[in-house]
């Protein structure tokens, strides 16, 4: 989904990030510049999704990012996983498609209609350290987490909304999925669930636009986050 921009996105303060290499920074330009709409700038071969200078305009001005965007990101954090750091925890990525298909349009949970998206797995979803699952919310994008290692789900919102049922299905799909691919048994009911953006330290957006770049931060720094125990603060 996109929204034109009406105003200039702010900047961010002189040394807030490390500037970007001068031949990548002419790379961003031409991209987000004028051209071909349909004219393929990026294929992604883990997700099979090319991004079109089309689908690149959402990093322009406050438009939100679009599905494609967002799942060639995934994408990309999943495939990172794949030579991951043996320091860092495991931690698996769900494409944008994911919750759409296990929580319908007619809100109904349906394991079945994901129960072979982990079949092709160099490693068993229940040997994963966490479990990131993006969340559109109709006009809104939200991250849930799921930490096998320390029994715990959150629920990252930088609007601080909470939908209650999402961490319910995430919980009820690990115990299907555990069950059905010879894991442990699991059972979630009793497992810690965390929402409050205070508590969890989640940054909040000052716009009505950002929240996908918001939720791909999250994403991003789930593999970086230090393990914690039950009930202790992030």
């Amino acid at each position: 989904m996109r929204a034109q921009a009406t105003r200039a996105a702010p900047v961010a303060p002189a040394g807030a990030y490390p500037p970007l290499p001068a031949a990548w920074a002419a790379q961003v330009e031409a991209a987000l510049g004028p051209g071909v709409p349909g004219e393929v700038l990026f294929g992604c071969q883990y997700t099979n999704i090319d991004l079109t200078r089309d689908h690149m305009d959402c990093l322009n001005g406050l438009n939100w990012l679009n599905d494609e965007f967002i799942n060639v990101t995934m994408g990309l954090l999943q495939q990172r996983e794949l030579h991951r750091n043996p320091d860092h925890p495991r931690v698996h990525y769900f494409s944008t498609f994911f919750y759409q298909a296990l929580y319908t349009d007619k809100k109904e949970y349906r394991f079945e209609n994901v129960q072979r998206w982990t079949g092709n797995l160099p490693y068993a979803l229940h040997d994963c350290d966490k479990i990131v699952v993006p969340i559109h919310l109709g006009m809104h994008w939200v991250l849930a987490v799921c930490d096998l290692k320390n029994k715990q789900l959150r629920y990252l919102d930088s609007m601080g909304g909470y939908e209650v049922d999402a961490l319910r299905h995430i919980g009820r799909y690990i115990q299907d999925e555990s069950g059905k691919h010879g894991g442990p048994e699991v059972d979630t009911s009793a497992w810690e669930r965390s929402h409050d953006p205070r508590e969890l330290q989640v940054p909040q957006q000052q716009n009505g636009s950002d929240c996908g770049v918001f939720m791909l931060t999250f994403a991003e720094f789930e593999v970086r986050r230090p393990a914690r125990r039950a009930g202790a603060r992030a």
